[in-house]
């Protein structure tokens, strides 16, 4: 199962993000806000205000950018 990253175009973290999960060989689905209303408005009703939003493999929000990176931090930790 792949991570997930909601992201919109030109979101400098959404690409960071998605690039950190690459370079650490973790899969991931990338859905675009811009091209699926009803995701935009699953994140506004959540209270999420901003993008990425990263979701790991189980479903579980992790946050954003820094938190994916905090949290792949710990992963390595275990590892």
């Amino acid at each position: 199962m792949a991570y997930t990253v909601i992201s919109r175009p030109s979101c400098l973290w959404c690409d960071k993000a998605i690039d950190l999960l690459y370079e650490e060989g973790i899969d991931y689905d990338k859905i675009d806000i811009t091209l699926d209303p009803w995701v935009r408005t699953l994140l506004i009703k959540a209270e999420f205000t901003t993008v990425p939003q990263v979701f790991d493999h189980n479903g579980i929000h992790i946050g954003g950018y820094e938190e994916l990176a905090q949290h792949i931090n710990n992963l390595d930790i275990y590892q």
